[in-house]
Protein backbone atom coordinates (compact mmCIF):
# COMPACT_ATOMS: atom_id res chain seq x y z
CA UNK A 1 0.00 0.00 0.00
CA UNK A 2 1.59 3.40 -0.88
CA UNK A 3 1.22 6.36 0.93
CA UNK A 4 -1.91 7.84 -0.90
CA UNK A 5 -3.42 5.37 0.11
CA UNK A 6 -2.90 5.30 3.58
CA UNK A 7 -4.27 8.85 3.88
CA UNK A 8 -7.57 9.34 5.52
CA UNK A 9 -8.33 13.04 4.28
CA UNK A 10 -8.31 14.48 0.78
CA UNK A 11 -5.47 17.17 0.32
CA UNK A 12 -5.64 20.02 -1.53
CA UNK A 13 -2.74 21.62 -3.35
CA UNK A 14 -2.30 25.28 -1.56
CA UNK A 15 0.34 27.89 -1.11
CA UNK A 16 0.23 29.75 2.11
CA UNK A 17 2.70 30.86 3.98
CA UNK A 18 3.43 29.69 7.54
CA UNK A 19 5.25 30.41 10.35
CA UNK A 20 6.87 27.48 12.93
CA UNK A 21 7.95 27.28 16.23
CA UNK A 22 10.16 23.88 17.02
CA UNK A 23 9.82 22.39 19.87
CA UNK A 24 12.94 20.71 21.80
CA UNK A 25 12.75 18.97 25.34
CA UNK A 26 9.56 19.71 27.36
CA UNK A 27 8.28 21.38 24.57
CA UNK A 28 10.66 24.70 24.76
CA UNK A 29 10.79 26.52 21.61
CA UNK A 30 14.36 25.57 20.08
CA UNK A 31 14.03 27.45 16.80
CA UNK A 32 11.11 29.22 14.93
CA UNK A 33 11.18 29.74 10.96
CA UNK A 34 9.18 30.45 7.54
CA UNK A 35 7.64 28.01 4.94
CA UNK A 36 4.72 27.47 2.93
CA UNK A 37 2.49 25.05 2.56
CA UNK A 38 1.92 22.88 -0.57
CA UNK A 39 -1.04 20.90 0.41
CA UNK A 40 -2.86 20.68 2.87
CA UNK A 41 -6.08 18.89 4.53
CA UNK A 42 -8.00 18.20 7.63
CA UNK A 43 -5.71 15.77 9.52
CA UNK A 44 -2.09 17.61 8.35
CA UNK A 45 -0.15 19.17 5.70
CA UNK A 46 3.12 19.61 3.65
CA UNK A 47 5.48 22.20 4.83
CA UNK A 48 8.49 23.34 2.37
CA UNK A 49 11.12 24.77 4.47
CA UNK A 50 15.15 25.86 4.61
CA UNK A 51 15.29 24.71 7.49
CA UNK A 52 15.73 21.07 7.56
CA UNK A 53 12.80 19.02 10.36
CA UNK A 54 13.11 15.85 11.66
CA UNK A 55 10.64 13.19 11.85
CA UNK A 56 9.08 13.39 15.33
CA UNK A 57 9.80 16.88 16.20
CA UNK A 58 6.72 18.82 18.01
CA UNK A 59 6.02 21.92 15.72
CA UNK A 60 3.40 25.23 16.24
CA UNK A 61 2.47 26.39 12.99
CA UNK A 62 0.77 30.02 12.52
CA UNK A 63 -0.95 29.56 9.35
CA UNK A 64 -2.28 32.16 7.31
CA UNK A 65 -5.94 30.41 6.23
CA UNK A 66 -7.62 32.86 3.64
CA UNK A 67 -8.22 36.43 5.83
CA UNK A 68 -8.06 34.02 9.11
CA UNK A 69 -4.66 33.18 11.03
CA UNK A 70 -4.94 30.24 13.48
CA UNK A 71 -2.67 28.29 15.13
CA UNK A 72 -2.01 24.58 15.29
CA UNK A 73 -0.03 22.36 16.83
CA UNK A 74 1.73 19.56 14.64
CA UNK A 75 4.24 16.47 14.67
CA UNK A 76 7.12 16.09 12.02
CA UNK A 77 5.42 12.70 10.30
CA UNK A 78 8.18 12.52 7.57
CA UNK A 79 10.94 14.83 6.21
CA UNK A 80 12.72 14.55 3.03
CA UNK A 81 15.80 17.26 1.81
CA UNK A 82 14.81 18.60 -1.99
CA UNK A 83 17.41 19.31 -4.71
CA UNK A 84 17.21 23.30 -4.32
CA UNK A 85 17.87 23.16 -0.91
CA UNK A 86 14.94 22.78 1.28
CA UNK A 87 13.25 20.28 2.67
CA UNK A 88 9.70 19.00 2.49
CA UNK A 89 7.86 17.59 5.97
CA UNK A 90 4.60 15.97 6.53
CA UNK A 91 2.89 17.61 8.96
CA UNK A 92 0.11 15.75 11.01
CA UNK A 93 -1.85 18.18 12.83
CA UNK A 94 -2.12 17.02 16.88
CA UNK A 95 -3.31 19.95 18.84
CA UNK A 96 -6.20 21.77 16.90
CA UNK A 97 -8.72 23.58 18.77
CA UNK A 98 -12.59 23.69 18.01
CA UNK A 99 -11.92 27.58 16.55
CA UNK A 100 -9.44 26.47 14.29
CA UNK A 101 -11.10 23.46 13.30
CA UNK A 102 -13.83 25.32 11.60
CA UNK A 103 -11.23 27.85 9.75
CA UNK A 104 -9.97 24.96 8.53
CA UNK A 105 -12.68 23.44 7.34
CA UNK A 106 -13.99 26.44 5.86
CA UNK A 107 -11.28 27.46 4.38
CA UNK A 108 -10.99 23.86 2.62
CA UNK A 109 -14.69 23.95 1.45
CA UNK A 110 -14.16 27.22 -0.27
CA UNK A 111 -11.13 26.13 -1.69
CA UNK A 112 -12.53 23.11 -3.44
CA UNK A 113 -15.04 24.99 -4.66
CA UNK A 114 -12.84 27.43 -6.59
CA UNK A 115 -11.20 24.47 -7.62
CA UNK A 116 -13.46 22.16 -8.55
CA UNK A 117 -13.90 21.99 -12.71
Amino acid sequence: MDDKDRRRAVRHDSLNFIQFVVLGEENVPAFEGMGRTLKISERGLLLETFSPLEKGQGVVLTLALGENVVEIRGRVANASPQAAGSCHSGIEFVGITPSAAVVLRKYLEAFQAAHSD
